[in-house]
């Protein structure tokens, strides 16, 4: 359980990067981790009785059953990962899709969605909607939770750091926000940082006077004693959708939940 509604129960080590950043986010929303979906919704559901569950990264966990899926596709990645794992980044033929209530493309103000793919999407009958990536111009101040105006740093020595699974994607949100790294360091995907990586990270930051730039889900996974030591700034990236997408996903989710439609045009991602 990383948080009941009521607080934060468990440490990011433990809950993982995103769920804790969910939690964090989502102050009065219960947020459980279990790697078996259906036991986690039934220790969730028995012990708050939701409405509604939302599962992340669900799709293939078929022993629970759902009323809606919703499948996001990144724009920006090449034809060559649509290939089943190991060749590509697929966990099943894209034909499954015939399973889902609605595909999203996403980060489609970055690239557009190969037209073949679209088309295969489209073949299978499935409604598909874009999204755009946005970058939020203020940052989050990591010690404090503050908000700071991203212009605030230009021209600064910065160190970009991260440790997500595309990379490019985080150096592309500083571009945006005119912001130049000095220094890039990356990491894999949900990585832990060690004592050892911080003392470098520390070292490195100290002798080039360097002020840290990172993402959200980086900076919770930060040592406190480093975010109290150092400037680090966290880089909020949200999406948009926006006139008949934005109708499309909502018209989608009022045929399943018992809820009234959703009216804010932002989400965050």
């Amino acid at each position: 359980m990383v948080s009941d509604g009521k607080g934060i129960l468990a440490a990011p080590d433990a809950a993982g990067d995103e769920p804790y950043l969910i939690a964090s986010r989502l102050t009065h929303v219960p947020v459980l981790v279990d790697e078996d979906r259906y036991r986690g919704a039934t220790a969730i559901a028995g012990r708050f009785e939701p409405d509604v569950l939302i599962l992340d990264d669900a799709f293939q966990h078929r022993g629970l059953t759902r009323n809606c899926d919703i499948v996001l596709l990144d724009a920006s990645s090449p034809l060559s990962d649509y290939h089943i794992f190991p060749y590509g980044t697929l966990r099943e033929h894209l034909g499954a899709l015939k399973r889902a209530n609605l595909v999203v493309w996403t980060r489609t103000n970055t690239r557009s969605p190969h037209p073949k793919l679209k088309r295969r999407v489209a073949d299978l009958g499935i409604p598909q909607i874009q999204s755009e990536m946005e970058v939020s111009p203020q940052l989050i101040e990591a010690s404090t939770g503050s908000m700071v105006p991203a212009e605030h740093l230009r021209g600064e020595p910065i160190l970009a750091l991260c440790g997500i699974a595309q990379p490019l994607t985080f150096y592309h949100a500083l571009i945006t926000l005119g912001l130049e790294p000095e220094t890039v360091r990356y990491y894999p995907d949900h990585y832990r940082y060690s004592d050892d990586d911080m003392a470098y990270l520390s070292g490195l930051t100290e002798d080039n006077r360097l002020t840290v730039v990172t993402t959200e889900k980086d900076a919770v996974k930060l040592d406190r004693g480093f975010l109290d030591d150092h400037r680090v700034y966290a880089v909020r990236i949200e999406f948009r959708l926006t006139g008949q997408e934005l109708k499309t996903f909502q018209d989608t989710l009022a045929q399943y939940l018992p809820l009234p439609q959703i009216t804010p045009a932002m989400g965050e991602a």
